[in-house]
């Protein structure tokens, strides 16, 4: 894929983070899966993870897709501080963070998969010619 249309990706990621982040929320209190944390905090870490794996996938870079999405985040928990019917979160910072590192560290192992695969496949046609 290439670079624009990746980074085109991660505009409209973060612009879709960005909108959804200043909605009014709704059943912030509801349990998400296995019943351990609100729903809330698993769509941050979803939503981040999406973030920071486009953006690592985009720039080559894990480190890359995790501090921009950890920053990115921190900076609309302070936005929410601004808005009456939302409230900028620690706890929230710290799903975002989780998600981030998680986004990154799944495409990191998609793409080395893909590498090995794509090796191990070159190098059997080369054998085979």
């Amino acid at each position: 894929m290439n670079d624009r249309i990746q980074w085109s990706v991660v505009a409209v990621l973060a612009v879709g983070v960005l909108v959804a982040s200043l909605l009014p929320a709704e059943g912030a209190s509801a349990l998400g899966p296995f019943g351990v944390l609100g729903l809330d905090k698993w769509l941050h870490a979803v939503g981040y993870a999406t973030l920071a794996g486009a953006v690592s996938l985009a720039d080559g870079r894990a480190i890359v897709g995790v501090l921009a999405a950890v920053a990115y985040g921190a900076s609309i928990e302070l936005l929410q501080l601004g808005v009456s019917y939302r409230s900028g979160s620690a706890l929230d910072a710290l799903a975002n963070a989780t998600g981030a590192v998680v986004g990154a560290l799944a495409v990191v192992a998609v793409v080395d998969a893909y590498r090995r695969y794509d090796a191990r496949g070159s190098s059997r046609s080369t054998v085979e010619k």
